[in-house]
């Protein structure tokens, strides 16, 4: 639970795609409360609601597909900032 409580949570979910990025280099030091990159990829040919989550300039994965298309709808409307906190 958020310590802060204005603190709210859109989603909760598993970083998609792991398995084909160089993670461990990132995800030894990634702790909680490190930002994320949030980037939307509107012309992803397999998935035009595909979301990109990077940190620290490397790229780990996607937000799954079943999860993806509010998120997607949010940062290509610019209403929000292209980072969240895990």
């Amino acid at each position: 639970m958020p310590k802060d409580k204005t603190t709210s949570y859109l989603l909760h979910c598993f970083i998609a795609g792991l398995q084909y990025y160089d993670v461990l280099e990132v995800w030894k030091f990634l702790k909680i409360s490190d930002h994320l990159d949030l980037i939307p990829e509107p012309n992803n040919r397999f998935d035009h609601n595909a979301v990109m989550v990077v940190c620290k300039g490397k790229q780990l994965g996607y937000i799954p597909r079943s999860e993806n298309r509010h998120i997607a709808k949010i940062l290509n409307a610019g209403l929000n900032p292209y980072e969240a906190r895990i």
